[in-house]
Parts: C-alpha cells; sequence; structure tokens
C-alpha cells in the first residue's frame, strides 16, 4: 500500500484553511485511490481542535523519525508561506537525504518550485514568471474545496453570510459591524461566521439583526440558506461560487502580488472592494 504523509499548520497567525484543506484532500484521495494510506500530520501550538500538535521547531526531528518508522512514498507540504519559510533548509536537507520520496507542496512559494516535485496552487491567478514552470499547477480546475449536495438549497432573500476567516489580520470584527450597521440594511439578516482565532464583533447600538455563528468548519448548511456573502479571498470565496451566491471580495490591504488577481477578478464582473466604504457601496448598489 501507498503512503502519503500530508503535513500542516493552523492558529492564530495562519487560520484554519490548511487544516480544512488536509482533512478534503485526504478524503478525496480515500475516494479515488483506495490503495493509498494518508496520515495528518499537524503543527503549531493552538489546542483548540484537540488535535495532536507537533512544535514547528521539532519538524525536522519528528518528520525524520515518522520517516524512518513508515518510510511514505510521498509528502505533502500543505503549511502557510511563513512556515515553509522558517523550514526551508531543512526541507531542502529532508529531499537530499530521503531523494525517493516526493515532496510536493500545495500552496507553497512558487520561488522555491525547484524543491519540489509538484507545487500545487489552489488558484486562479500566478504571476507570468511562474506560469512557465512545468512542475506547478494552478487554475479553476485546480481548487480544493469541501463540495457537498446542493440538491437541498432554500435560498432567503434576505439571508446575508460574512465570512472572514478563521483569523483576524485586519480587523474587520471591529470595523465591518459598524460599517453595516444601518438602517437601509435592517430588513437583512446577517449570517457572521465567526473563526476560533476571532473575537465576537462588538455593536453598542445594532439596528441590524445579526447572528454569529461559531465552531462551524463546515459551512454547507449556511451556503444553502444564504442569498449574498461578503468574503475575504480564499476558501469561501470559492465555496461561495461553488455554491453560486453573489459576493463582494474583499481586499483588505491590496499587495503588489494581488494587482493581477484583482485585475483579473474585475474582468470576470465579480464584486471587489478594496475599503470598507467601497464595500458598502457596492452592497447597496447590489440590493
Amino acid at each position: 500500500m501507498k503512503k502519503i504523509f500530508v503535513l500542516s499548520d493552523f492558529g492564530p497567525d495562519v487560520g484554519l484553511g490548511h487544516y480544512k484543506r488536509s482533512r478534503i484532500l485526504k478524503d478525496e484521495i480515500k475516494k479515488y485511490f483506495n490503495y493509498v494510506n494518508v496520515k495528518n500530520f499537524y503543527f503549531g501550538s493552538d489546542r483548540s481542535l484537540k488535535e495532536k500538535l507537533v512544535s514547528k521547531k521539532k519538524f525536522k526531528k519528528f518528520l525524520e523519525k515518522k520517516i524512518n518508522q513508515s518510510r511514505p512514498d510521498c509528502i505533502i507540504l500543505n503549511i502557510s508561506r511563513s512556515f515553509e519559510n522558517m523550514i526551508i533548509e531543512e526541507i531542502i536537507i529532508l529531499k537530499k537525504t530521503f531523494p525517493s520520496i516526493q515532496i510536493n507542496s500545495i500552496d507553497g512559494n512558487p520561488y522555491n518550485s525547484k524543491i519540489y516535485n509538484l507545487l500545487w496552487i489552489p488558484n486562479i491567478y500566478l504571476e507570468k514568471k511562474h506560469q512557465k514552470k512545468k512542475n506547478i499547477i494552478y487554475g479553476w480546475d485546480k481548487i480544493l474545496i469541501e463540495k457537498k449536495s446542493k440538491k437541498k438549497i432554500t435560498k432567503d432573500k434576505k439571508m446575508l453570510l460574512v465570512s472572514i476567516g478563521g483569523t483576524d489580520k485586519f480587523d474587520l470584527t471591529k470595523r465591518l459591524p459598524n460599517i453595516l450597521n444601518d438602517e437601509e440594511f435592517v430588513d437583512f439578516k446577517f449570517l457572521w461566521v465567526k473563526g476560533p482565532f476571532v473575537k465576537k464583533p462588538f455593536l453598542k447600538k445594532s439596528v441590524i439583526n445579526f447572528k454569529f455563528i461559531e465552531n462551524r468548519l463546515s459551512l454547507n448548511k449556511l451556503y444553502m440558506k444564504s442569498s449574498f456573502a461578503i468574503v475575504l479571498f480564499g476558501v469561501s470565496f470559492f465555496e461561495t461560487v461553488y455554491y453560486g451566491i453573489p459576493q463582494i471580495v474583499h481586499f483588505p490591504k491590496e499587495k503588489k502580488e494581488k494587482k493581477g488577481l484583482i485585475e483579473k477578478l474585475r474582468k470576470r464582473n465579480f464584486l471587489v472592494s478594496q475599503n470598507l466604504i467601497e464595500l458598502k457601496k457596492k452592497f447597496k448598489n447590489f440590493i
């Protein structure tokens, strides 16, 4: 039987995207390749999900031990860019030490592509200078999300979903609720998905209907009900596209490498906002 290790990290600094993807990836591999044994390992220090966690500082020592015990055929690094930068030299050493093991990456840094047998970018955008690299794959058909049945969709015309991820790097929980707290939106029901590493939004005087959803890894049932969404670019964006939900995709800070992505989304007529005033204006125009 073939053996695959999937290495992922999660926590307050990187959110839950890699954790969720690791579970989906394991299920997908088992679905199509019943002769493959997949083992998930998690790195970090947060204990909120009750998973066995390995310290990031012990990455090399831990992995060498597991390799010698089980001899995997393939290792998939499903980790944040910050963790990748931290252990990149150790990955190079491991590749030299165990040349027979394929080392692949999901959403790794394209500048590190030479290190990996395959670099899978689950995204629709890749800078032109990386597009010709033969071991990099990306595109609409390379997105990895949870795809459950859409047969029971019962949309509520006034139901709006807000999903900003498992962490809140841009303090949106402090600012966005007050932007939306407007009498023009009083007829809407706002479902705010609160990640485990995000503080609960606070409103002194709320004129709108806010309901906070906590401890939900799968948002399938919420997507079934929602008629509109406000999301950050990432897993929630692709999931709302899958469920056919119109959305505003918000970029809190426009980074240099994101300009091409924003242009691509706008060309496909997605509603894109780069500040909260613009977000509110686009929402008003939509309704």
